[in-house]
């Protein structure tokens, strides 16, 4: 998962929005990590029973590449970074990522913080990568180097997503840092959740930092430093763009981002 439920499902409310509008039938398939290990698609694309897909999640860029084999076209939100331009196989739908960051990390400077850390497997999709991308381009505008000691970014089998590669992260970080920009709220939740057992508060001990706004941050006593992305439109933008991919299967791919907003 990219993102809690709540944002997966206002991208499935923003498709199906468009879709239904243009007398098109949404199918959810759930694709399990065995299937993804053994590369095993749907069957309605591998039946190509289906006009289109549009697929959401972290998935290696093998599978990626075996899903373009079958010649459907096909809409990703989000990607594998080897996947982009000038390597790409389908269009691309995702928030502006690299800015937000980098006006989160440039605050936290302002508020005097120099120590601060990174969490996220940046290899697993386009998106950590361009919010990795915006932390160590706002460090290096106020000549901080980045601290290898003070980030935990190199790829992992869970990619942050699950407790026990989080607890780990903050085992080494906690005493470290100041503040952590986690790559999105799923990993800031379970990192708060981790500083607890290590005995530190948020945000008295260390900022937290996450992205995308989902509803499950919002049953927190306090505020955490995120981006706001509007899921339904990322949704929506995604339904429009396979609709318009049906139509225009020759065309050249295109990278279409929307709007997000940082919320300190």
């Amino acid at each position: 998962s990219l993102g809690g439920s709540s944002y997966w499902n206002g991208t499935i409310k923003g498709i199906e929005s468009i879709l239904s509008r243009e007398n098109y039938t949404l199918t959810l398939h759930i694709v399990q990590p065995r299937d993804v290990d053994a590369e095993e698609l749907p069957p309605c694309v591998k039946n190509r029973n289906c006009d289109g897909v549009i697929i959401q999640g972290v998935f290696p860029a093998s599978y990626y590449r075996k899903l373009a084999s079958f010649g459907l076209p096909f809409v990703s939100m989000d990607i594998a970074p080897e996947l982009i331009s000038p390597h790409m196989i389908c269009d691309i739908i995702s928030t502006h990522n690299t800015n937000p960051v980098k006006i989160i990390v440039s605050s936290l400077i302002e508020q005097g913080h120099r120590r601060i850390g990174f969490i996220g497997d940046i290899q697993c999709c386009k998106g950590f990568f361009e919010r990795w991308r915006g932390y160590t381009e706002a460090l290096l505008e106020m000549h901080i180097p980045v601290d290898e000691s003070l980030i935990a970014v190199a790829p992992s089998p869970g990619h942050y997503f699950s407790a026990a590669e989080i607890a780990e992260a903050v085992e080494r970080l906690h005493n470290r840092v100041t503040a952590l920009v986690c790559a999105n709220d799923d990993i800031a939740l379970m990192v708060i959740k981790a500083l607890r057992g290590v005995n530190k508060t948020v945000p008295e001990d260390i900022c937290i930092a996450g992205f995308d706004n989902i509803e499950e941050s919002k049953i927190l006593p306090y505020t955490i430093t995120t981006v706001n992305c509007d899921v339904f439109e990322l949704g929506a933008t995604a339904g429009e763009q396979i609709i318009w991919r049906i139509r225009n299967a020759s065309r050249p791919f295109r990278t279409i981002k929307v709007c997000s907003d940082v919320i300190l």
